[in-house]
């Protein structure tokens, strides 16, 4: 498992962000969680193609995903190449 975002704010300040690449073996695969005060509110996994978010899995959108930390998830992915 590799970690690329997690959020450490009190819950009082909104929800926490998690994103991970989950499986060492299957690098391209991001787990997104998003954690509420008293549950999880998302865990999905994408797929990275290389170049954007391949449409065979979830997609993270900037309605579910907020566009910044989509922007530091993607610059990540960007560098494994």
């Amino acid at each position: 498992m590799t970690l690329i975002h997690q959020d450490t704010h009190d819950l009082k300040f909104g929800p926490r962000w998690t994103v991970e690449r989950p499986y060492d073996r299957l690098p391209n695969l991001v787990r997104f969680m998003k954690m509420g005060q008293q549950r999880k509110l998302l865990d999905q996994i994408a797929h990275w193609d290389g170049s954007g978010w391949s449409g065979t899995r979830w997609r993270p959108n900037p309605r579910q995903v907020p566009q910044t930390l989509l922007k530091i998830v993607e610059d990540h992915m960007r560098g494994l190449r």
